[in-house]
């Protein structure tokens, strides 16, 4: 699994997808700087075919909310497993409560 935040988050999704040069089988990206929800998405059926498992988190408030959700769109369509939540009120930034909530992406993810 491979995992970030903002320009992180994005390139954590890019590699997962891509499957190289990291052969990731999950990411999890927190508010990913994601600006063309159709870039990454390219890489999404053979991502799906090798078993590749994602979470997004992003923000209510977010400039990049409405890219995270469509990337998650294209995602699922491709048939990858992927998780999204939307956090009340938060911006482009972590939630205060990240520890507890990071369980659940390495569940799903790992599990």
């Amino acid at each position: 699994m491979i995992a970030g935040a903002s320009q992180g988050g994005k390139l954590a999704i890019e590699l997962a997808l891509a499957g190289e040069p990291i052969p990731a089988h999950g990411f999890v990206a927190v508010v990913p700087a994601i600006r063309d929800p159709e870039r990454p998405a390219r890489n999404a059926g053979e991502a799906a075919a090798r078993g590749v498992h994602g979470w997004l988190l992003t923000g209510e408030r977010d400039q990049f909310k409405p890219a995270v959700e469509e990337l998650h769109t294209l995602l699922l369509q491709a048939g990858l497993r992927c998780e999204l939540t939307v956090i009340s009120k938060l911006g482009h930034d972590f939630p205060g409560d990240f520890p507890t909530r990071l369980r659940q992406p390495l569940n799903f993810c790992l599990g």
